[in-house]
C-alpha cells in the first residue's frame, strides 16, 4: 500500500485516479489547487501526510496560475518524488521546463508521463525521464443509467458534440471565406496584443513598429490557414515553416516574445479545421450540440435544429443513441487518442474518429472506425449507415476493449507500477 498525494487543477482526470487508487487500497491525499488554500497550508498538508510520491498534471503545479513559484520552493527541498502526467502539447509548457525545473527539483526526482507518444522525444531530448500513459475513461461510465426517454428524444443518424467555441461571433455569412478569415485575424490579434507588452510605455513610434510587424506576419498566418490539413504531422511541418518564416521577418526581440504563443496557432487552427469538417458534413444532416455559439459557424444549419449545450445525462444519451458519433482531435495532439471515442464506446455508441498514431496501440481495426480525411469520413458514414450489423459488431468489440483495458482503474494500476519501478518504492 502506497501513500499518494494528488495536486489537481482544473481537470477531472486526477479525480478519477483518486477514486481508483483508493479502490486499490492506497492512501490518497487530494489537494485541489482551485480551492484557494494558501501555499503554507498546502505544504503543511504534504508534510503531515508524507507521501511516497506526488502526482500532478500538465505542469500546473509549477505554473503561476497555481501559485507555482511558492510551491516550487517547497518541492525543491523536499524528498518527495514527483510525477507530472502531461496530455497537452509540450510546446505550450516548454517555457516552464526552461525557466522553472532546471533551478528547482533535481531531474531524477521527476518523472514525466505523456498521453501522446509523439511527445516522448520532446522530453528525452531534454534528458528528462518519461513514459507513455494514454488517456482513458471513468470506469463508472459502464454502470451509468441512461434514460430510454432521453435516448429516444436525442436519437439521430449522425451526431457531434463540441466544446464551447472561441467566440460569440454572430455576423450572417453565406460562404466559408469569412469564417476562415476570422480565425486568421483572431490569431493575428493575439500576436499583436502580445507584442504590445514589449513596450511598457507605448509610444506612437512603437505603434507604427508593431503595425509594420503585423503587416509581415498576417500573410504568413493566411498561408498557414490556406489548407485544411488532415494529417497532424503535415500541419506540424507547416507550423514549423510558419515559425521559421517569422524568425526571418521579425526582429529577434519580437520573435522571442511571441514564440511561446505558437501553441495557440495549433489550437485556433483546430477549430478552423473542425468548422470546415462540420460544414462539409451538413449535407449528411449532422446534429450538432455544444452551445449556440456554434450556430453561425455552420452555414445553413437549420434554425429549428437544437445546438445547445447538453447536460451530462443528455450527453451520454446522445452518445448512445446516435447511429454514428463524429469525433475530431485537435491538431496539437499528434498521436494522442482522445477520451471522447472511448466514452462513446463505453455507453454503447459508435464513434467515427480521426486516425492518430497511438490508436493501433489501443485498438484493433475491428474495434474502432477511423478516417484519414473528411472525404473518407463522408464515405464511411454512408457505408456504416447501410451496414448496421457491422457497425454494431465494431461498437460491441470496442466497448469490451475499453472495459477491459482503458478505464482509469487500469491507468491507476499502470501508474502505480511505473512509479514503483521508477522510484524504487
Amino acid at each position: 500500500m502506497l501513500s499518494i498525494a494528488i495536486l489537481k487543477w482544473k481537470d477531472p482526470i486526477l479525480g478519477f485516479l483518486t477514486k481508483e487508487f483508493q479502490k486499490l487500497g492506497h492512501q490518497v491525499l487530494t489537494i485541489d489547487l482551485e480551492d484557494g488554500l494558501s501555499v503554507e497550508k498546502i505544504c503543511n498538508q504534504l508534510k503531515d501526510f508524507n507521501p511516497q510520491f506526488c502526482l500532478t498534471n500538465n505542469f500546473y503545479l509549477f505554473d503561476n496560475f497555481a501559485s507555482g513559484v511558492e510551491l516550487e520552493k517547497y518541492f525543491a527541498h523536499s524528498k518527495i518524488p514527483l510525477i507530472c502526467w502531461h496530455w497537452e502539447a509540450p510546446l505550450c509548457s516548454s517555457i516552464v521546463l526552461r525557466d522553472r525545473f532546471p533551478r528547482s527539483k533535481p531531474m531524477e526526482d521527476i518523472l514525466f508521463l505523456t498521453a501522446d507518444s509523439e511527445h516522448l522525444n520532446f522530453f528525452k531530448e531534454r534528458n528528462l525521464s518519461t513514459e507513455w500513459l494514454p488517456l482513458a475513461i471513468d470506469s463508472d461510465l459502464f454502470n451509468r443509467e441512461i434514460s430510454e426517454d432521453l435516448k429516444n428524444k436525442l436519437s439521430t443518424t449522425l451526431g457531434f458534440v463540441g466544446t464551447p467555441f472561441l467566440s460569440d461571433m454572430h455576423p450572417p455569412v453565406d460562404n466559408f471565406e469569412p469564417l476562415r478569415m476570422w480565425h486568421i485575424n483572431h490569431y493575428a490579434i493575439e500576436l499583436t496584443n502580445q507584442l504590445i507588452t514589449l513596450f511598457p510605455n507605448l509610444t506612437h513610434e512603437n505603434e507604427m513598429e508593431i503595425i509594420g510587424w503585423y503587416d509581415k506576419f498576417h500573410p504568413e498566418i493566411d498561408r498557414l490557414f490556406s489548407i485544411v490539413y488532415s494529417d497532424p504531422k503535415k500541419f506540424t511541418v507547416a507550423l514549423e515553416n510558419f515559425k521559421n518564416n517569422l524568425k526571418t521577418l521579425l526582429p529577434e526581440n519580437a520573435f522571442s516574445h511571441i514564440q511561446y504563443s505558437f501553441g495557440r496557432a495549433s489550437y485556433i487552427y483546430s477549430y478552423y479545421q473542425l468548422v470546415a469538417y462540420l460544414n462539409a458534413l451538413q449535407k449528411k444532416n449532422i446534429q450538432i450540440y455544444g452551445g449556440e455559439t456554434w450556430r453561425p459557424w455552420i452555414l445553413g444549419y437549420p434554425e429549428k435544429s437544437e445546438i445547445r449545450r447538453l447536460s451530462d445525462d443528455e450527453l451520454y444519451a446522445f452518445f448512445a443513441s446516435a447511429k454514428i458519433q463524429f469525433c475530431a482531435t485537435k491538431m496539437q495532439f499528434t498521436n494522442l487518442v482522445h477520451d471522447r471515442p472511448l466514452a462513446v464506446l463505453a455507453v454503447g455508441g459508435f464513434p467515427l474518429t480521426d486516425e492518430r498514431g497511438d490508436l493501433p496501440r489501443l485498438f484493433k481495426k475491428n474495434e474502432i472506425a477511423t478516417y484519414q480525411n473528411i472525404e473518407e469520413a463522408s464515405e464511411k458514414i454512408d457505408y456504416f449507415l447501410s451496414h448496421e450489423s457491422e457497425r454494431q459488431k465494431i461498437s460491441a468489440a470496442g466497448r469490451e476493449k475499453v472495459r477491459s483495458r482503458h478505464t482509469y482503474f487500469h491507468r491507476a494500476r499502470e501508474l502505480i507500477e511505473i512509479a514503483t519501478r521508477h522510484f524504487d518504492l
